[in-house]
């Protein structure tokens, strides 16, 4: 053999005893990893939109009405709602109506759950009398806001209620009930 195949051999020797080794644990520890995804949702795709008629533009009782689809993605339950004024030219105004995704002008996403979804927000205006506005221009900003939050009513050390077995009480921006005690049910606890 070869000094070179010597080697070889001798590294392999090496290894496979070395694979045969018997380990021993002199100590092992635990640790638990955490962290905290804080509350998100964004608004993507609202753009400006027109509203036009299917009347004669300026009659009396024309109905304009425009819409815009965007998406919302959180990671939270979230409530959504429009607020927008009426159309105006600084001068006259005319009365608006706004609705998301055909309904009222506010809904709610699914509870305890993330959300990925395309909604569509919708304008309409009614004109009055002819004389009633001036024909041009009108425009008016409308706000799309999404929101969440939980109130905790927590008992203070040193009180009465400090053990009470209902512990901190909360609720959502949705109304959601609940409490973070065990010794008592929701439904005792908030009466």
């Amino acid at each position: 053999m070869n000094a070179r195949t010597s080697l070889i051999a001798a590294i392999a020797m090496t290894l496979s005893a070395l694979s045969h080794a018997q380990v021993t644990t002199l100590d092992q520890k635990s640790a638990n990893v955490t962290m905290d995804v804080g509350r998100y949702a964004a608004i993507t795709g609202l753009d400006d939109f027109v509203l036009r008629t299917t009347d004669v533009s300026g009659s009396a009782g024309a109905v304009y009405n425009g819409a815009d689809d965007f998406n919302l993605e959180s990671n939270t339950q979230v409530h959504v709602t429009v607020t927008g004024a009426d159309l105006s030219n600084g001068k006259y105004s005319i009365p608006t109506s706004y609705a998301l995704d055909g309904g009222s002008t506010q809904f709610d996403t699914a509870a305890d759950s993330v959300h990925n979804g395309s909604h569509s927000i919708a304008a309409a205006a009614k004109l009055g009398a002819i004389s009633g506005q001036q024909a041009g221009g009108y425009s008016s900003v409308i706000t799309v806001t999404v929101s969440a939050y939980t109130l905790t009513m927590a008992p203070i050390s040193g009180t009465p209620m400090a053990n009470d077995g209902c512990g901190a009480f909360r609720v959502n921006s949705l109304g959601v009930r609940t409490i973070t005690g065990t010794g008592k049910t929701r439904d005792e606890c908030w009466k």
